[in-house]
């Protein structure tokens, strides 16, 4: 029998692939993060979150979440650091207010927080993120603002969503490749949203004088 030539062989090989389908990365993840998220979320809010205007999952729509009351100690103590917020959401194109309603839900304004899973500092950053961010001391409040929203803006540019941005940021980008939205996240995502809201109706007089 003779042996295939070096001209016929990758040929040969070329038709043994095409016979393969490969789902593209990208549509994989995207059925992968619907699915999780028509699970979790309504149907409206799940395609808000994945990009899309509507799910073809059949489930039956989520009561929606209640509210948490909002703490004035907290919201106090965030606001003190509005400077450097906006500072640091100007810089690189963030809505300041959505970097509020972050340090309010991941740490009440409190620059020493540390939470039980081991994240440090307004944004809750744990160590080995602040380590790859540069930040030498995690409890500052100028460096955890400006690596938490540097985070955060790889986080959105990444994903296209702030949606899906917050969802990683809580529950990490390997929850987000899994699929895997933890019920924390299911009431982190709509929470720093509707705290988002109020952090901008305190400030909406004062800029709409400016």
């Amino acid at each position: 029998m003779k042996s295939p030539s070096l001209l016929t062989l990758p040929v040969a090989l070329g038709l043994c692939l095409t016979v393969i389908p490969v789902e593209p990365a990208d549509a994989a993840k995207e059925t992968a993060v619907s699915s999780i998220a028509s699970r979790s979320y309504s149907r409206s809010e799940a395609g808000r979150i994945v990009g899309r205007s509507a799910l073809t999952s059949t489930r039956p729509v989520r009561a929606p979440i209640a509210p948490t009351p909002v703490d004035r100690v907290s919201i106090e103590r965030t606001e003190r650091y509005g400077d450097l917020v906006d500072r640091h959401a100007h810089q690189l194109g963030l809505d300041g207010d959505l970097v509020r309603a972050m340090i309010y839900a991941e740490s009440g304004g409190d620059r020493k927080a540390i939470s039980q899973s081991g994240a440090i500092g307004l944004m809750q950053l744990m160590p080995e993120t602040a380590g790859e961010l540069g930040i030498a001391d995690p409890f500052d409040a100028d460096a955890s603002i400006g690596g938490g929203t540097r985070y955060l803006r790889g986080l959105m540019d990444r994903y296209g969503s702030t949606e899906v941005a917050l969802w990683a940021y809580n529950a990490g980008p390997g929850a987000v490749a899994r699929g895997h939205l933890p019920e924390e996240t299911v009431k982190y995502v709509p929470r720093v949203l509707s705290l988002r809201k109020i952090f901008h109706d305190r400030r909406e007089p004062a800029l709409a004088s400016q």
